[in-house]
């Protein structure tokens, strides 16, 4: 097993760059050779209509609780 060319160090440099210049970060992958590839969150669109924003509210409940 070959040693890791990854630092915790280098992932929170790259996280606080991509956050510097805007971007809102959803998930990081470090890739074996070491490279760090960060994806911006994906956000659901606004919902305009009552019972789609009561569908979307209802959705996001734990099942069995109210």
């Amino acid at each position: 097993m070959t040693r890791s060319v990854f630092r915790q160090v280098d992932l929170t440099r790259a996280i606080r760059a991509a956050k510097n210049a805007g971007m809102d970060v959803g998930a990081c992958e470090i890739m074996p050779d070491g490279r760090i590839v960060i994806r911006e969150s994906t956000k659901a669109p606004p919902v305009d209509d009552a019972f789609g924003a009561w569908k979307a509210k209802r959705e996001g409940r734990v099942e069995g609780r109210s």
